[in-house]
């Protein structure tokens, strides 16, 4: 292997400016994932979710269904918020100090 290429390889693979990432942004990501996944399974649920009506008859939906599916939007929220927002914007912080 000439110098040339050797000095070639060694730019290409170079080691990285940012530092790696640490236990805790890894940790935030894993809780980030839950939430949406387990925000996409309360949206599921909340279509099989019944109520009885005051005739005790089965009705699909009511308010039970509805905080379900409000309590999967938050989860969704708060999960996209974590990891495109909060972590990203954590480390930004990390970096400049």
């Amino acid at each position: 292997m000439t110098a040339a290429k050797r000095t070639e390889n060694e730019n290409l693979f170079a080691q990285g400016t940012r530092p790696r990432a640490s236990f805790s942004t890894i940790l935030l990501f894993i809780v980030a994932a839950a939430l949406v996944f387990g925000g996409f399974a309360l949206f599921g649920h909340a279509f099989d979710i019944a109520s009885v009506s005051e005739s005790n008859t089965i009705e699909p939906g009511g308010w039970n269904a509805f905080t379900v599916f409000a309590a999967g939007l938050l989860c969704d929220a708060i999960g996209f918020w974590l990891a495109f927002s909060f972590i990203p914007g954590r480390e930004k912080m990390a970096l400049d100090q």
